[in-house]
């Protein structure tokens, strides 16, 4: 299972990028950074660009970080996003420790010591700094290009970090940051063959839900019987204040009953109205509740798996 390698290369690679946080956050002058840290870009001029529009004034997307799975063509890991308001789905390639990180922040697994990006997560919060936003702005060569925008304490203008969006997502999922598309780059989409991973490895996060397959001992964890559906693990936003919570077993989404997560997901893809119908079991009592197909990305909060 090629998310279960580990390489020595994960130090070197996002070494820097710890780095340049540390540094930042420092406060440490702008000469020295340039010099040092050639990922660092000057601290701009104007303000942060407000949400839906880029520091170059282009339109840009909240996405939501659904799923990780690969290309079939090239067998290489792949993030999959999808719009929250316009339903289009971006694939993004990313490396195997990448998509390790990715799919421990989508479970909430905490390790018993911090990996890479756990620990750029926690020293930017130890140092005052905040991730107000990660933003994909380029594709060149095949290779997508992206963007930290950092907030620190006693700094009225952000920083702009230069990240490869591996990272990025990485880190917005263990800070609770949201992800932007520039419009250039969602109307460029590539054309691929994404393959989900092994239906007990599936992990989807959509509309704030968090489900996996279910598997026997998770029944009998929350008393849920033998019906087919999709475990949630977490819920958030909306999602969250309608009731439905972790241990909730989701057996229908309008007229559609997922066995798989990724099944759940093409089901509030293929949505016709603006309004999503979700039926769900806890324990033996049916429930039924309705979410807007269309909605901001609620932020996330650091968890724990339950598995």
């Amino acid at each position: 299972m090629f998310l279960d390698k580990l390489h020595v290369r994960l130090v070197r690679r996002v070494f820097l990028l710890v780095l340049v946080l540390a540094v930042l956050v420092l406060g440490l002058n702008r000469s020295r950074l340039s010099q040092r840290l050639l990922c660092a870009t000057e601290p701009p001029q104007e303000a942060a660009p407000a949400a839906g529009e880029s520091d170059n004034g282009a339109s840009e997307h909240e996405m939501e970080l659904v799923t990780v799975g690969m290309d079939m063509v090239t067998r290489s890991p792949v993030v999959l996003l999808r719009q929250a308001k316009g339903n289009q789905r971006l694939p993004v390639w990313v490396g195997i420790l990448e998509a390790q990180g990715i799919m421990r922040a989508l479970q909430g697994i905490e390790m018993p010591r911090p990996m890479t990006h756990d620990l750029m997560a926690t020293l930017l919060e130890e140092l005052g700094g905040t991730l107000e936003r990660v933003t994909i702005d380029e594709l060149r060569d095949g290779t997508y290009h992206g963007k930290l925008t950092l907030r620190i304490d006693g700094q009225e203008q952000p920083r702009i970090i230069d990240t490869r969006p591996s990272d990025g997502m990485a880190l917005a999922l263990r800070t609770g940051a949201p992800i932007y598309v520039n419009d250039e780059v969602l109307k460029e989409t590539p054309d691929i063959l994404f393959v989900p991973l092994a239906e007990g490895e599936q992990v989807v996060s959509t509309l704030g839900i968090t489900v996996i397959r279910p598997t026997d001992d998770h029944r009998k964890q929350f008393e849920l019987p033998e019906t087919a559906g999709v475990l949630v693990i977490d819920t958030l936003g909306e999602a969250q204040r309608l009731g439905l919570q972790r241990g909730d077993l989701i057996i229908q989404v309008d007229d559609q009953k997922p066995t798989t997560p990724m099944e759940f997901f093409e089901a509030i893809q293929a949505a016709p109205e603006k309004t999503i119908r979700i039926r769900y079991l806890r324990g033996e009592e049916e429930n039924e509740l309705e979410l807007p197909a269309e909605m901001p990305v609620p932020p996330r909060e650091p968890r724990r798996d339950i598995a």
